[in-house]
């Protein structure tokens, strides 16, 4: 069967996944046969991610589940402790932020989940009353759900509107997310667990169908990456790739002075100045560019970078290289305004027989390994100067 997704735990062992409806572990020293195989899931597992803090496997299936595994807690004799934290009608897709701080999930109905201040330890008793697809249609109005908050001293006031409280429940993110109310202070420097926000500004926006397929986060957890199709189409040309703001905004009654609660490595920026997302009704969207629709109904797999100027995506019979702007610049050197814009394209090699279905970029190297329907395998060497830009490829 088909391997979905492949995720490395350290130097020898990684994890993968596959439509055999199971995960398996593997020794790069012994490939001849996994470390142990896991068993749970009743559709194709698409994706598997590594909380490295907690020593916790996590997967995702089109059947909608996601679970954790303790591969700590077994052995050859027995099973691998799991539990299902997750049912969400639609899943296709997940993905784990590089800080292990939110969780994205992409369904077929057009929309992305984004769980905040991930805690897996709670996330199933957290939202075990929310429905996820349903609340996506018809946002909760009014005070957040008691379960939404670490204890009951964190609810926000009585009398709190559906704007006057963060996105605690899920709401679609047109609606401005006011995410420094007054509330704030009376809660002090305590952070709220799992909290949940449903992301639908794709564009063009006036088509709300999108079936979310691809999914990639930026290294530096500022935004996330997003391909897409219509559900059901069969008209070229509505293809497309999105990028969203993945921050949350500085809270208000914070000072400059205060401690920061994350400190970035030297030489790191705190990510782009733009506008907090959602603050004037614009929601979190900043890029967007149309993709060509080759190879439908197929998975076209996207990419960052390392350092996350640079953007790899399955076009057609080749691949080409996007940026945020024609000077390949970081994104929090060339932030968004208020309207979201489109990105650059750098180049486009066409060098493959069949349509290009998966890209990644090297994670030492500015290499770019790309593959097609038919097989065929390539690898780019990116040539990039003040005037041109190069894609140089070996088969």
């Amino acid at each position: 069967d088909s391997v979905n997704y492949i995720k490395f735990l350290d130097d020898r062992v990684f994890a993968t996944c596959s439509d055999d409806h199971t995960v398996a572990l593997w020794d790069v020293r012994k490939l001849s046969y996994s470390i142990n195989r896991l068993h749970g899931h009743s559709g194709w597992v698409k994706n598997v991610e590594y909380l490295t803090d907690k020593g916790l496997l996590l997967s995702s299936a089109l059947d909608g589940s996601v679970f954790v595994w303790d591969i700590n807690r077994y052995s050859e004799t027995s099973t691998c402790w799991y539990q299902q934290i997750l049912k969400v009608p639609g899943l296709l897709r997940t993905a784990l932020s590089p800080d292990e701080t939110k969780l994205i999930l992409t369904t077929k109905t057009g929309y992305l989940i984004l769980v905040k201040d991930l805690c897996v330890d709670n996330i199933a008793t957290d939202l075990a009353h929310v429905d996820l697809t349903r609340e996506a249609m018809f946002p909760t109005q009014g005070d957040l759900p008691e379960h939404c908050y670490n204890d009951a001293t964190h609810r926000p006031p009585l009398g709190a509107n559906s704007t006057g409280a963060e996105a605690g429940s899920i709401r679609p993110s047109s609606a401005p997310l006011a995410r420094t109310d007054s509330d704030t202070s009376e809660r002090g420097s305590r952070r709220r667990r799992n909290r949940v926000e449903v992301v639908t500004d794709f564009y063009p926006q006036k088509y709300k169908d999108w079936c979310i397929s691809s999914v990639a986060v930026h290294p530096h957890a500022w935004c996330l990456m997003s391909r897409y199709t219509r559900a059901g189409d069969t008209i070229q040309g509505t293809e497309w790739t999105s990028v969203h703001d993945l921050q949350d905004p500085i809270r208000a009654d914070s000072s400059e002075s205060a401690e920061p609660t994350s400190r970035p490595s030297a030489g790191e920026s705190r990510g782009p100045s733009s506008p907090s997302p959602g603050s004037d009704g614009t929601g979190r969207l900043t890029h967007f560019i149309e993709e060509a629709n080759v190879g439908r109904g197929y998975i076209k797999e996207i990419c960052f970078s390392n350092d996350g100027r640079l953007i790899c995506s399955p076009f057609g019979y080749g691949v080409r290289l996007l940026a945020f702007d024609d000077k390949c610049q970081e994104l929090c050197d060339c932030p968004p305004m208020k309207t979201p814009k489109e990105l650059v394209e750098l180049k486009t090699n066409v060098c493959h027989p069949k349509p290009v279905v998966t890209t990644k970029f090297s994670p030492t190297h500015c290499l770019i390994a790309t593959g097609c329907l038919g097989g065929h395998l390539a690898i780019h060497e990116p040539w990039l100067s003040s005037q041109t830009c190069t894609l140089r490829h070996d088969v």
